[in-house]
């Protein structure tokens, strides 16, 4: 499955529909982290330690918002390796992983 989604972002493959139900995680997110005055005073100081300017967020939601399809195609055609996906399946911890299609 993950390779099949891989090789198909990677041949141009990514709708509007995926870029914009993929693009609404992260906004949503958002609403849930400013949801209180707490969260909005904890999240303000993570934001301030971390260095980030006083107008993170809504660049963040600036900067999501602008990302296109041609932007994901362009960005899948460069990074995503399908074919140097390996399958890795965990099960006990007392048990070694094994990998599965390791192409390498």
């Amino acid at each position: 499955m993950v390779t099949d989604f891989a090789q198909g972002t990677k041949a141009g493959l990514a709708t509007s529909e995926e870029v914009e139900r993929a693009k609404q995680g992260p906004l949503r997110s958002l609403m849930f982290d400013f949801e209180t005055r707490f969260s909005q005073v904890k999240e303000q100081a993570r934001f301030a330690l971390l260095g980030y300017p006083d107008n993170y967020i809504e660049t963040f939601q600036k900067k999501i918002n602008e990302v296109s399809v041609t932007d994901v195609n362009r960005v899948a055609q460069k990074y995503l390796k399908p074919e140097e996906l390996s399958t890795l399946i965990m099960t006990d911890s007392n048990l070694k992983p094994v990998v599965i299609d390791d192409k390498r």
